[in-house]
C-alpha cells in the first residue's frame, strides 16, 4: 500500500453536518497509508448514534473507499458493506458492485478546505443527495 495523497489528506479531522444532524471523524493511520473514519447521527432525543465506518486506502495507485453501515431493525442489526474505487488521487468514487448508491464524491470548498460537500449518486445521475459539512475543532455535546 502507498500513502494517501492529494485532497484526501484534508479529510483528517472532525466534520459537522450543516444543520447539526451529525458528524464524521476522520484520522490518518498507518503512517499516512489510510484514512479511517466514523459517521455519527444525532437522534431526535439528542443521543449520538454511530451509523457508519469509513476507510480510504491506496491500492494499485487508486483510492479505495469502504463504507459499512449499521441500522437497527426489529430483527436485530442490519450491516451493509460497500466498496468504491476512484481513479488516481481523486475523491470521486464509483461503486464496484453496481448496487446502491452508485457513487460518492467528496468535494472541498474552492477557497477553504474547511468546507466540504459529499455528493451521493443513486440510479446514475437521476437522484443526487448532497451533504454539506464544515470542519470543526471538536464536537460540542450541547449544540
Amino acid at each position: 500500500m502507498s500513502q494517501i495523497k492529494g485532497k484526501a489528506r484534508h479529510l483528517d479531522g472532525v466534520w459537522r453536518y450543516e444543520g447539526g444532524s451529525g458528524y464524521e471523524i476522520w484520522s490518518m493511520n498507518n503512517n499516512g497509508q489510510e484514512l479511517v473514519g466514523s459517521g455519527y447521527r444525532l437522534s431526535k432525543f439528542g443521543d449520538t448514534i454511530r451509523v457508519e465506518d469509513l476507510r480510504i486506502s491506496r491500492v494499485s495507485g487508486n483510492n479505495v473507499y469502504s463504507l459499512t453501515t449499521r441500522q437497527r431493525s426489529e430483527n436485530g442489526e442490519v450491516v451493509n458493506k460497500y466498496v468504491f474505487v476512484a481513479k488516481g488521487k481523486r475523491l470521486d468514487f464509483a461503486n464496484t458492485e453496481n448496487s446502491m448508491p452508485n457513487g460518492i464524491h467528496y468535494r472541498f470548498g474552492l477557497f477553504s478546505k474547511k468546507r466540504m460537500k459529499i455528493i451521493i449518486r443513486f440510479d446514475g445521475e437521476e437522484r443526487v443527495s448532497k451533504l454539506k459539512l464544515r470542519k470543526v475543532e471538536r464536537i460540542d455535546p450541547v449544540n
